[in-house]
């Protein structure tokens, strides 16, 4: 495949075989899998006490019934669309 096509300036094949052609290996994708799905679990447990603490038993409970308004949309708007 020719990349000259898609960069219209002259760049340095080097470049190019070490940073836009090399793909991640399946380590590396692991790697990051494995921090993206650490983090989601202790992400919320570190905030969701001080965000309870912060916002009282009224309002996060107005967030909740508002969230699962939206939740209702987006569900029935998946079905709109895929039908």
């Amino acid at each position: 495949m020719n990349l000259a096509i898609f960069f219209p300036y002259k760049i340095n094949t080097i470049f190019l075989q070490r940073f836009i052609i090399r793909m991640p290996s399946v380590k590396t994708n692991f790697l990051y899998s494995s921090i993206l799905t650490t983090a989601n679990y202790i992400f919320p447990l570190l905030t969701y006490p001080y965000v309870s603490r912060v916002l009282g038993v009224e309002k996060i409970g107005i967030c909740n019934f508002i969230d699962s308004i939206i939740n209702y949309f987006i569900l029935f708007s998946i079905f709109i669309i895929l039908q």
